[in-house]
Parts: C-alpha cells; structure tokens; sequence
C-alpha cells in the first residue's frame, strides 16, 4: 500500500502548488515584479 501513499502525496503537493499560485494571483503578488 506504499503506493497509495507516495500517490496520495503527490496528488497533495500538486494541490498545495496549484493553491498557492492562485492565491498568489488574488494577492497581486505576480504583478509586482
């Protein structure tokens, strides 16, 4: 069941990456470079 695991915490780092450029986006914090 190792693989659901290693599955799992990819699926959560993607998420976590998605999550914070969109929330990176609603800042403005893109804009400022």
């Amino acid at each position: 069941m190792w693989y659901l695991a290693w599955v799992l915490g990819i699926l959560f780092a993607c998420s976590m990456g998605v999550m914070n450029a969109l929330w990176q986006e609603t800042n403005g914090k893109l804009d400022e470079e």
